[in-house]
């Protein structure tokens, strides 16, 4: 798609590094919006100006200099990092950078329902469906604020990443030639789970709509629900995809000074490989859903202002086409002890500064040259722990110095996900400690009982997974975690009945045998049930099995050992409770009226049975007046012709058998009334028989000039060629009329003609094992309370005593 838009103003080339500042501007919670174009300019001359040394990480809060109605719309002013060149010192004299200002203000939940609410109800975009499967986000959005700034890696991921994509989106700015550079703008982050890839991605988008605010004045998040876009209707997958795909294109025409990002999580979901899923149940449609994402995405890379970031965790799950048009892959890898060591640090003082960890301070001080060093820790305001290198370099030769057990801890958590690592400080805290308020001791304590406690739980997973785990020792390990008094009471609990097992083991036998002989009564009193219990399974299993043996289903035609077996697809009529697809009927009698009624009959299904089932009386009217049919002799004899009638059964395309064979080259093209019926496999076999068709016959497979190769035929040779091409037939209805779609429906509707019956003879099956199993527990009833007295009472007969 091609379309004409103003260029936004490129970057200058600079030979200096690139000093990122990012000032953030107040945001008033109403809606409106400030100018951070004017912002922009003026805090940069105001740093120039006023700093001649900035360092990263620092912040600053005091804007005395800037013009008085710039300075209070101004919340802070944040030194982020520092791209290209070789410095690397952390702090970076203004002279010797170029300083790249940009000014934001984060969008409020007001401002997104605004923005939601800005389009026609008749908007495609925003409609209810579409909501569901994907939602956008105006960015730089409050929700994700800190986001980024939370993430902790090894290497420095993110801003190589947000370095490399923004130089991407500012050479596409330039409108490279399309056929000469070719990219997508895709990228793909992948890792196992819990590592933290779908916040990198938001964070990611945050961070983009803020870097190049300077040439988008506004920037979307476009995160699309891939697991929504799967739907259980033939076909409906690949259309919704094609739909979410067209709606982003649409967003991006409206808009093109907005930059979008799209955001699509476990892309596996959308973009498995297609040769795996061949052998799926449903495999015309995974393949038709996967092509849609790669037209869709093909298209995408027409626009300068948008990129794709896509989340993983099987990355050889994914097709190789989607992988080839991926640009950069990033793997995530698993923590290590440097970030885990940030993350509980971050965590822990989040917690003291809430008021439920103590403050506490600790250092390494060392009172005279010629004293070792001593460890201390003081009561504090807060808690403040210090730095991963400063705990190696002074803390790790004190064992019992909280920083060291907090290293410990983070030691004992390598393996573990990110996801996890972030909810066990709080979590260990609730599960172990009774305590509103305690010591960072007893919380580091209880971090390690839960890290423990997470990596046996993992362990037996993953044993399980391999060889399968016993699970008698389980219901021990569950007393020990109800019981109040301390962990570990539930064992010593378990072991304290043991010595009394004997006792009650010699009491049960002695109980055993002294009611042995009382019970032996009983059991032959109750023989009869048991008897008549084993005699009615014994029954059901024969019944079973002959129903199993000889109860299938009947053909006419049973080649099983001849030509390809059929899938077995998941035929919705085909169950018990569920009834024909009446559009599908409707469409399966188009397809075949306009592709196999030129040589396939139907003689065996009158017009009328198609009247409220799939068409009006007046519609099949009108097709049956179509036809002529032979009156009755009239007085000379003579046969007329007169117009077709609801009564009449569909006419035949040829005259006789004679004519059928001379018309297709010796082969008679059978009736299909019956067709499902009358071969072997049913509904699958059509199926599979009318999607077989190959391009090209396999190597070393001959076939006669005439014939054509379809391995699911009998003997693989078949005068019938392909009918079925993508949009031979076009649907009233809009259906896409695919060669699968317009396969499955011609099949439901044969299956219909066979068997038309079928859902009156389910509603009946229904009514009558509702009225059986009402008479049986009537019959119960009856026989329990009113026959069963009668046929146990015992009559005595008493006669009379002679009076003397």
């Amino acid at each position: 798609m091609s379309f004409i838009s103003p260029i936004p103003r490129l970057p200058e080339v600079s030979q200096l590094p690139t000093l990122h500042v990012e000032a953030l501007v107040k945001s008033s919670g109403d809606g409106i919006i400030v100018r951070t174009d004017l912002i922009r300019d003026e805090v940069t001359k105001w740093l120039v100006d006023k700093f001649v040394v900035l360092s990263i990480g620092q912040k600053i809060f005091s804007f005395g200099g800037l013009d008085e109605s710039h300075a209070q719309a101004l919340d802070a002013i944040l030194v982020v990092e520092c791209s290209g060149g070789n410095l690397d010192t952390g702090t970076y004299r203004l002279q010797q950078v170029e300083l790249d200002v940009q000014a934001y203000q984060l969008r409020t939940k007001f401002e997104q329902k605004s923005s939601r609410h800005s389009h026609t109800p008749d908007d495609s975009i925003d409609n209810e469906e579409d909501e569901f499967n994907a939602r956008t986000l105006a960015l730089p959005s409050m929700d994700l604020d800190g986001l980024w700034e939370s993430l902790q890696f090894d290497q420095p991921i993110q801003s190589k990443l947000l370095s490399a994509i923004s130089r991407m989106v500012s050479f596409s700015m330039r409108r490279l030639g399309k056929w000469t550079i070719n990219w997508n703008r895709l990228i793909l982050i992948w890792g196992p789970p819990g590592t933290g890839k779908t916040s990198f991605c938001r964070g990611l988008s945050q961070k983009l709509a803020i870097r190049l605010g300077k040439h988008y004045p506004r920037s979307k998040l476009f995160e699309i629900n891939a697991y929504s876009l799967g739907s259980k209707f033939f076909g409906e997958s690949g259309k919704l995809v094609s739909r979410m795909f067209e709606n982003i294109e649409l967003l991006l025409e409206e808009e093109e000074d907005t930059f979008v990002c799209v955001f699509i999580d476990e892309i596996e979901t959308l973009a498995p490989r297609r040769d795996r899923a061949l052998r799926g149940n449903e495999p015309f449609d995974a393949i038709r859903a996967v092509n849609a994402l790669l037209t869709g995405l093909d298209k995408l890379k027409e626009h300068p202002n948008v990129i794709v970031v896509c989340t993983s965790n099987l990355i050889t799950a994914l097709d190789q086409a989607f992988l080839d048009r991926v640009d950069i892959k990033q793997h995530i890898p698993q923590l290590s002890t440097r970030p885990i060591y940030k993350i509980y640090k971050d965590c822990l003082e989040e917690l003291g500064r809430h008021g439920i960890i103590e403050g506490t301070f600790f250092d390494v001080v060392q009172v005279t040259p010629n004293d070792p060093l001593q460890y201390v820790e003081q009561p504090a305001e807060q808690l403040i722990l210090p730095p991963f290198d400063e705990m190696i370099m002074h803390y790790k030769a004190f064992p019992d110095a909280a920083p060291k057990l907090l290293a410990d801890a983070v030691f004992e958590s390598v393996g573990l996900s990110g996801r996890t690592i972030r909810r066990l400080p709080a979590l260990s805290l609730v599960l172990y400690n009774n305590s509103a308020r305690c010591d960072v001791r007893t919380a580091i304590q209880a971090l390690r009982v839960a890290i423990a406690s997470e990596t046996q739980v993992k362990a037996e997973a993953m044993a399980e997974g391999h060889s399968g785990a016993t699970t008698d020792q389980r219901p021990i390990r569950a007393q020990g975690l109800i019981c109040g008094s301390g962990w570990g009471c539930g064992m010593e609990t378990a072991r304290s009945f043991v010595p009394f097992g004997g006792v009650a083991r010699q009491s049960l036998s002695k109980a055993s045998t002294r009611a042995s002989s009382s019970t032996a009564g009983a059991e032959s009193a109750n023989s009869p049930f048991h008897l008549t219990l084993a005699a009615s399974a014994a029954t059901a299993v024969a019944l079973g099995s002959a129903a199993y043996l000889y109860g299938q289903e009947a053909f006419a035609m049973t080649p099983a050992e001849e030509g390809l077996h059929p899938t077995a697809y998941p035929w919705e009529h085909a169950k018990w409770n569920k009834t024909f697809d009446h559009q599908a009927l409707r469409r399966g009698f188009q397809v075949y009226r306009e592709v196999c009624a030129s040589c396939h009959s139907l003689t065996r299904v009158p017009w009328r049975s198609f009247v409220g089932v799939m068409h009006t009386v007046d519609e099949m009217k009108a097709m049956a007046e179509e036809n002529e049919y032979d009156t009755e002799p009239n007085d000379q004899g003579e046969i007329e012709k007169r117009p077709g009638k609801l009564s009449d059964y569909i006419p035949a395309p040829y005259k006789n058998e004679e004519a059928a064979r001379a018309a297709n080259g010796g082969a008679l093209p059978p009736d299909l009334s019956l067709i499902v019926k009358g071969r072997h496999g049913g509904c699958n076999y059509i199926f599979s028989l009318l999607t077989g068709y190959p391009d090209e016959p396999p190597a070393g497979a001959t076939v006669q000039e005439g014939m054509n190769f379809n391995p699911y035929f009998p003997g693989t040779a078949i005068a019938m060629g392909r009918v079925l091409f993508d949009g031979v037939v076009e649907y009233e209805d809009g259906t896409p009329a695919t060669t699968s779609q317009m396969a499955k429906d011609v099949v439901e509707f044969l299956n219909w003609a066979a068997e038309p019956e079928m859902d009156d003879r389910k509603k009946m099956g229904v009514k009558a094992i509702t009225l059986l199993t009402g008479l049986f527990a009537v019959s119960v009833w009856v026989k329990r309370y009113k026959w069963s007295p009668i046929k146990t009472r015992k009559i005595v007969y008493s006669p009379p005593v002679p009076r003397r």
